[in-house]
């Protein structure tokens, strides 16, 4: 996620090296005492603020374009030949393999031209002394579907655009779309997010997809570092003023980027247990 609007998060980092070298000391049966070495660990206080601004969030997901049922996007149309001279007057304007976009002429019979009123790509292509028979492949009609979590759906509409990337004509390809539904049912706590792409994509290909949404209010956050884990729960170390500290559980939103000076830092969203500006501190390695 980056946060939208400018914001400061105040850091100060704290400490001293203080460290020596333990000596342990033992003895066995016929030789001299021994020493080990233990490493000096020097450690930090790093301290952050809880903060409050609109925050955009980033969400990640792979799917793939539907391939079933292929009903959905597989059409078909027939020609009947009424004489057998009927034959001689259809003029194919396309071959197979051939995609074609919409008013496109697919086809003239007895003079009068067919067009396509979607973009498709022809499949099959089979005349015999009484038919003619175009199966099309409605790119219109495909879709592709990600899941995302209950609290990532609620924040997507649909309208949105979506960041698509995937792999066809022998190249990674980066492109739009467009949210256009949401799935009915939840497995294992996610949703289907229904996406069209304005690539033509074939049934069945792989795509990552990246949505992005904006908060329509605040939100509290701090640096992902703060946040400590402790079993299923979070929690984290508020600094008081005379230096102690004080343990306070807190349910968390998303993680999200936000930048300084260039720089990518990890912020995590905090929904509930703190307020705007309490100062959190945490022991980090130097």
């Amino acid at each position: 996620m980056r946060k939208l609007l400018a914001f400061s998060i105040v850091l100060l980092v704290f400490g001293a090296c203080t460290g020596g070298v333990i000596f342990l000391v033992g003895t066995s049966l016929g030789s001299a005492p021994q020493t080990m070495d233990i490493p000096v660990v020097n450690t930090y206080p790093l301290r952050a603020t809880v903060e409050s601004g609109i925050i955009t969030s980033t969400i990640a997901a792979a799917g793939a374009v539907i391939a079933e049922p292929q009903s959905a996007y597989l059409l078909t149309q027939i020609v009947e030949f009424q004489t057998k001279e009927d034959k001689a007057t259809l003029s194919v304007n396309h071959k197979l393999g051939d995609s074609l976009g919409v008013g496109q002429t697919l086809y003239t019979y007895k003079g009068k031209k067919t067009v396509v009123r979607y973009n498709c790509r022809i499949v099959d292509i089979a005349v015999d002394e009484t038919t003619a028979q175009f199966v099309l492949l409605n790119y219109d009609a495909l879709y592709l579907t990600v899941s995302v979590t209950l609290k990532q759906v609620a924040l997507l509409s649909v309208g949105e655009p979506v960041s698509l990337t995937a792999v066809f004509d022998g190249s990674e390809h980066t492109f739009p779309g467009t949210i256009i539904n949401f799935g009915y049912e939840v497995a294992d706590g996610k949703v289907d997010v229904l996406i069209r792409p304005s690539a033509r994509l074939l049934p069945g290909t792989p795509v990552k997809a990246t949505l992005t949404v904006t908060r329509t209010t605040e939100s509290m956050y701090t640096l992902k570092q703060m946040l400590l884990q402790d079993g299923g729960s979070y929690y984290v170390q508020i600094e008081r003023a005379d230096g102690s500290r004080l343990r306070k559980d807190v349910e968390i939103g998303e993680f999200f980027e936000g930048y300084i000076d260039g720089n990518p830092i990890e912020y995590v969203e905090i929904v509930d247990g703190l307020d705007v500006g309490d100062t959190l501190v945490v022991d980090v390695v130097g």
